[in-house]
């Protein structure tokens, strides 16, 4: 069987892709965990971030918290500051994962969006998420519904000033529960445009 996940991303001119994704079939073959991060461009590492949240993520959902993405959300907040033990002394990754965890440190660390969603035994899709990522349901008839919004300030024309992240405190993950049915997840990175 051919696993029906997939996903594209362009680099840009960024040295390093901001952008991550990752997902798990858990052993019953109807249950998945998707996460699907943006790392926000402005900071340095943030293609890190990005990436270790995202792998955590569905390790967490796997282990912990299959049907509760909102869950995941805190717990990989709260968690990936100390994979920063397990990087090399002086590294990038020890660097920006340390300083992701410190909360005395400017709010130009590096830092990510991250949607993450679980799809149950029962058909149910449970999404949570943080920032301009979005997930969306695509039905076999060929509709697209927006389960999420993003989290900045596009309704002032600020559609750059994102309002939560993972990183910041108080940032509460956002949660939606939909039916799937005879139909698809997707989702989409901040850059496709604002409503």
């Amino acid at each position: 069987m051919t696993e029906p996940v997939g996903a594209h991303s362009d680099q840009g001119t960024r040295e390093y892709q901001q952008d991550a994704y990752d997902y798990n079939q858990f052993a019953d073959p109807d249950r998945w965990c998707v996460a699907v991060a943006d790392g926000l461009g402005f900071s340095s590492g943030s293609d890190m971030i990005a990436n270790a949240a995202v792998g955590l993520a569905v390790k967490i959902a796997e282990h912990v918290a299959a049907d509760h993405p909102a869950l995941v959300l805190e717990i990989t907040r709260a968690v990936l500051p100390e994979m920063a033990r397990y990087a090399a002394e002086g590294s990038r990754a020890a660097h920006h994962l340390e300083a992701f965890g410190d909360d005395t440190t400017s709010r130009s660390v590096a830092d990510t969006a991250l949607v993450v969603a679980t799809i149950t035994e029962f058909g149910e899709v449970h999404v949570s998420w943080l920032g301009d990522c979005r997930a969306y349901i695509l039905t076999v008839d060929g509709r697209l519904i927006q389960l999420t919004d993003d989290h900045n300030r596009a309704s002032i024309g600020r559609p750059d000033f994102i309002t939560r992240t993972l990183r910041v405190p108080g940032g509460v993950p956002m949660f939606v529960v939909k039916s799937r049915g005879d139909a698809w997840l997707v989702t989409v990175l901040g850059e496709v445009g604002c409503r």
